[in-house]
């Protein structure tokens, strides 16, 4: 049980991270190109120091975006103003806890 949920797992985590390759660009500018314009900010609010708590965590009620560039660094964050990311966070935490409790 406990190697299929890893199986599972990382099936699922490698399926994502090459549909976001094939379907992203360079700042995740396809992917974004798919909200409307009013939904679109002309301005870039992931670089005003409001919206950044700790300077690590995103948090932007007003920003339809699901993943944000990082501020430092190579990558992505989430935006933790989306119910989304804190259902993929609990889903994670899930996952670990589920899987140290079957392995005893």
């Amino acid at each position: 049980m406990l190697t299929a949920i890893s199986l599972i797992t990382s099936v699922a985590i490698l399926l994502g991270a090459i549909l976001l390759s094939l379907t992203g660009r360079q700042g995740g500018g396809k992917i974004r190109n798919h909200q409307e314009d009013r939904e679109r900010s002309k301005e870039q609010p992931v670089n005003d120091d409001d919206y950044w708590k700790l300077g690590f965590i995103y948090f932007n009620p007003k920003d339809p975006s699901f993943t944000v560039e990082k501020r430092y660094g190579i990558g992505w964050t989430i935006n933790f103003a989306r119910l989304l990311s804190w259902v993929l966070v609990l889903f994670i935490i899930a996952i670990v806890v589920l899987s140290r409790v079957l392995s005893q």
